[in-house]
């Protein structure tokens, strides 16, 4: 089985004929990882910001434009959001400081990831989320398994 190790801003989409494993390291980033109930495919993103701002650069390294392109790279291989699955991962109290409200940013990266995939009807069906300590996440974007480890 094919092993691909995502980087921080990355996306990876792949159909359902590619059985491969997608693993990442989190810490505050957030990985969205979605796969079709239909077995049209899966992918996961890792984004390190919730938002990109105004006037920010269209980059995945934001939630904001990472979770809709990785919605958007499954519905142009054939997915119906209403037949994406989710499970989100990530966004530990690894860096100091937050915004105002006291929210922390790993806090702020999972309210994101919980925001759009809503607003997208896409069901949510597990996390591992928050926490002090990052984790290892392996991925399987074909049926949804995902391993992950604490660090």
């Amino acid at each position: 089985m094919r092993v691909a190790y995502l980087l921080p801003a990355g996306i990876s989409v792949v159909d359902g004929e590619s059985p491969h494993t997608i693993m990442t390291i989190l810490g505050s980033c957030v990985s969205v990882c979605l796969w079709d109930r239909r077995g049209r495919g899966g992918g996961m993103n890792h984004y390190l910001l919730p938002r990109r701002g105004t006037g920010g650069q269209l980059s995945p390294r934001y939630g904001d434009v990472a979770i809709p392109a990785l919605v958007r790279g499954l519905v142009a291989r054939g997915s119906a959001p209403e037949d994406l699955r989710a499970k989100i991962f990530g966004g530990a109290h690894v860096v100091p400081g937050g915004d105002p409200s006291g929210k922390t940013l790993g806090a702020q990266n999972v309210e994101v990831a919980l925001e759009l995939l809503a607003a997208d009807g896409v069901q949510i069906l597990s996390d591992d989320v928050g926490g002090k300590r990052g984790r290892k996440l392996a991925f399987n974007p074909v049926d949804g398994t995902a391993l992950v480890w604490r660090l």
